[in-house]
């Protein structure tokens, strides 16, 4: 099944164990900034994006919640508990279940995103970075009607749908396109959005540095970032210095490439 994969995922493979009392990173912090930039795929361009951000408190049904805003556009008011991170729709008084960081492998949980869908969420791996920072890679029952309605009858393995169908999670910052794009947005791509830059305050928290020349709004053409040999990228979009040895999902030339 041909498919044209755009980068959404910034990942950093790490040996570090993650324990449930480790350091929690919140997604609620003062002077965190969120950038986002525009690839269109029909043309092989960039252009700037968006900035989230907070601005002041707000109280829904009883509860204070932090405005998230967008370019000064209301994106949604939302609170923190834990790992989990709520929001309300427009003229609801229940909150939705945005985030859990908090789960782990083996678990799911129900996750809702702004327009009001819900989807139930699995966890498929977990990782961190080096600050133990969490990774959770994750399918939803969306993609598992793909799954049994496309894979399965063709017998294609469940490696490759994972490979295809899975979105991630980045502990305290949201999804590596929009960061409230949660659920149901794995698959293939032209136009997409990239989340390429997280700040809090003048302190960088999260770089896609693959998708760098994304934020900065430069027009380059797709083929100029990859010299004329083929070139090798990890996750988090650092170069490789040759081909990679090690089993995992890895960028060859700007697509997702799975070495057994």
């Amino acid at each position: 099944m041909n498919r044209t994969i755009i980068l959404f995922i910034s990942l950093f493979y790490s040996t570090i164990l993650f324990a449930q009392d480790a350091v929690s990173f919140p997604f609620i912090e003062e002077g965190k900034r969120w950038y986002v930039g525009s690839f269109m795929g029909h043309v092989e361009r960039t252009k700037k994006g968006n900035v989230y951000y907070f601005d002041g408190d707000t109280i829904i049904a009883g509860r204070t919640c932090k405005r998230w805003m967008r370019d000064g556009i209301l994106v949604a008011p939302i609170f923190e508990e834990g790992h989990q991170v709520w929001f309300f729709r427009e003229n609801e008084t229940e909150p939705r279940l945005l985030y859990d960081f908090g789960i782990v492998k083996g678990e799911s949980v129900e996750a809702s995103n702004l327009e009001g869908k819900t989807l139930r969420c699995y966890v498929d791996t977990i990782m961190t970075d080096s600050c133990g920072r969490r990774f959770l890679s994750i399918h939803d029952d969306e993609g598992l009607e793909i799954w049994n309605n496309e894979f399965q009858p063709a017998g294609l393995p469940w490696k490759y749908f994972i490979e295809q169908y899975t979105y991630v999670w980045i502990e305290g910052i949201g999804a590596a396109k929009r960061p409230y794009d949660n659920i149901g947005w794995g698959g293939k791509y032209g136009n997409s959005d990239i989340l390429t830059e997280v700040r809090v305050g003048d302190r960088i928290i999260y770089e896609n540095s693959f998708f760098k020349w994304i934020r900065d709004g430069v027009s380059v053409p797709q083929s100029h970032l990859a010299s004329k040999e083929s070139s090798w990228h990890d996750l988090s979009g650092r170069r490789l210095p040759s081909l990679p040895t090690q089993k995992g999902i890895y960028i060859k030339d700007g697509r997702k490439v799975l070495i057994k």
